[in-house]
C-alpha cells in the first residue's frame, strides 16, 4: 500500500470509526492500542491483511469496502443496473435507461471504477443511437474509448465499433473503415487475439465495405468474422455477426445460408429478450426472402416486424420495414399498396439515418415510374442528393443509373447520357 493509499485508508478508517461512535481504543479493543489506530488513521503505518480483517469485522463492513471505499459487490450491482438499462433501451424506455446510466456513471466515477464508467458511457451511447441522436452517440462512444485508453485494447471493441457505426450513419463511411481497420492493426501489434473483439470488428467492416462498393473486401471480412464464431462466447456478438454476414452470403448467391444465419441471430435475440434486435433480424429475413423472390415469406417477416414495432417503436426500423414491404408490393405489381406504405414512412424520415432516407426516396421514385414519371424523377434525384450527402457513391451511382433509364424511356437521350456520366463519376470517386 503506497503512502497516498495509506493516507486514503487512514481517512476512510477514521470516518467510519466516527460514524459508528467509536473511540480509537474502542476500535482497537484488546488487540491494538489507541496509538496504533492513531498511526493508521494518520497514514503513518501500513496495515497487514490480518489488521484489515480485524478492523473490517469491528466496523461491520467487508475488507474491500475498508480498503477501497467501495461498498461490497458494488461492481456487480452497477453491472446489473447497466444490464437493466440495456433492456430498457430495447423496450423504448429511453428516459429510464438514461437515468440509470447517469446513476451508474456517477457512482463509478466516485469510486474510480473506470471500466464500469466506460461501459456506462457505451450504454449511454446506445440510448442516444436509439433516439436518433447520432452525434450525441458518437461523442459518448468516443468518451468511452478515452476511459478504456489505459486498458488492454481488446476491451474497447464495443466503443470502437460504435464510433465507426455512428460516423458511418453521419455520412463518412471511409473514416468508419479507417477506424475499424486501424483497430485491427492495433490488436495485431499488441498480439491481442481476442475472438470477440476480432469478430465484432470484422463484422462491422462488412456493412461499411458494402456501402463503399468494396465487395471483395466485404466477402473477406465476412469470412474472417465467421472464423471466430465458435470461439466467441458472447451470444449477442455472435448474433450481430450473423446479421452482418448474411448480407455477404446473399450477395454471393447463398440465399439459404443467409436465411440460416438470420434465423440463428433471431434465436439468440429471442433468448436474450432483445426485442429491438429481434425485429431487425425479421426485417433482414424479409429482405433476403424478397431477393429470392419469395414474396409470401417476405411479407410475413416484414409484417411481423411492423406488428412488433407497435410495441417497441424505433423510427429507423419502422421506415426500413415499410420501405422493404413497399418494394415487395412494387415487385408484385401492387403499386398503389407500395405508395401507401411509403406514405406511412415519409413522416418518420427525419428520425432515420441518411442511408435509410436515401433508400426510401429511391423506392418512392420507382413506385411512381409508371404512374407519374415527373414525380419519379424528383424522388430519384432527391435520393441521389441524400446518398451524396451520406458519401455513399455506390448507392448514388445505382440510383443515377435508374434515373438515366427513366430519361431514356421518356425519349430524353441527352439527359440520359448526362446522368450515366454522373454515375460513372460516382464509380470513379468510389475507386
Amino acid at each position: 500500500m503506497a503512502n497516498s493509499s495509506q493516507g486514503d485508508f487512514g481517512k476512510r478508517l477514521r470516518a467510519l470509526r466516527l460514524e459508528r461512535g467509536l473511540s480509537q481504543q474502542g476500535l482497537g479493543g484488546d488487540r491494538y492500542t489507541a496509538a496504533y489506530i492513531s498511526h493508521l488513521e494518520a497514514g503513518k503505518r501500513r496495515p497487514s491483511a490480518k489488521v484489515v480483517g480485524f478492523l473490517a469485522d469491528s466496523l461491520g463492513i467487508g475488507q474491500e469496502e475498508l480498503l477501497t471505499g467501495r461498498p461490497a459487490n458494488l461492481e456487480a450491482h452497477l453491472e446489473l443496473r447497466l444490464h437493466e438499462a440495456r433492456l430498457a433501451i430495447d423496450r423504448g424506455d429511453l428516459e429510464d435507461a438514461e437515468a440509470s446510466v447517469a446513476t451508474v456513471t456517477q457512482e463509478a466515477a466516485q469510486h474510480r471504477m473506470h471500466r464500469v464508467e466506460a461501459k456506462a458511457a457505451e450504454t449511454g451511447a446506445l440510448v442516444a443511437e436509439r433516439a436518433g441522436r447520432e452525434q450525441d452517440a458518437l461523442e459518448k462512444f468516443e468518451a468511452a474509448e478515452r476511459l478504456w485508453d489505459k486498458e488492454p485494447a481488446h476491451l474497447r471493441y464495443r466503443s470502437v465499433a460504435g464510433t465507426a457505426r455512428c460516423i458511418q450513419a453521419l455520412g463518412d463511411t471511409r473514416l468508419a473503415i479507417h477506424i475499424l481497420e486501424s483497430y485491427l492493426l492495433e490488436l495485431g501489434r499488441q498480439e491481442l487475439k481476442d475472438p470477440v473483439a476480432l469478430m465484432r470488428t470484422y463484422s462491422g467492416l462488412v456493412g461499411a465495405y458494402f456501402t463503399e462498393g468494396l465487395m471483395d473486401k466485404a466477402v473477406e471480412a465476412a469470412a474472417a468474422a465467421r472464423n471466430y464464431e465458435m470461439r466467441a462466447q458472447v451470444p449477442e456478438e455472435v448474433a450481430c455477426m450473423n446479421m452482418n454476414v448474411a448480407r455477404v452470403l446473399l450477395y454471393q448467391g447463398a440465399g439459404r445460408d443467409a436465411m440460416d444465419a438470420l434465423r440463428r441471430a433471431e434465436e439468440i435475440f429471442a433468448g436474450l429478450g432483445w426485442n429491438s434486435e429481434l425485429i431487425k433480424a425479421r426485417i433482414a429475413q424479409g429482405i433476403v426472402a424478397a431477393e429470392k423472390s419469395d414474396y409470401k415469406v417476405a411479407r410475413l417477416s416484414l409484417r411481423s416486424a411492423l406488428q412488433s414495432l407497435e410495441a417497441f417503436p424505433a423510427a429507423n426500423d419502422q421506415v426500413r420495414a415499410l420501405q422493404e414491404l413497399a418494394r415487395v408490393e412494387r415487385l408484385s405489381g401492387n403499386l398503389d399498396k407500395a405508395r401507401q406504405l411509403l406514405g406511412r414512412a415519409m413522416p418518420l424520415l427525419d428520425h432515420t439515418d441518411l442511408l435509410t432516407r436515401g433508400m426510401t426516396y429511391r423506392e418512392l421514385g420507382l413506385a411512381h415510374v409508371e404512374s407519374d414519371p415527373d414525380e419519379a424523377r424528383r424522388q430519384l434525384e432527391t435520393a441521389v442528393d441524400i446518398y451524396r450527402q451520406a458519401r455513399a457513391p455506390n448507392e448514388a451511382a445505382g440510383t443515377l443509373k435508374l434515373l438515366g433509364r427513366l430519361h431514356r424511356a421518356r425519349g430524353d437521350i441527352d439527359a440520359s447520357l448526362r446522368t450515366y456520366e454522373e454515375a460513372l463519376d460516382c464509380i470513379e470517386e468510389r475507386a
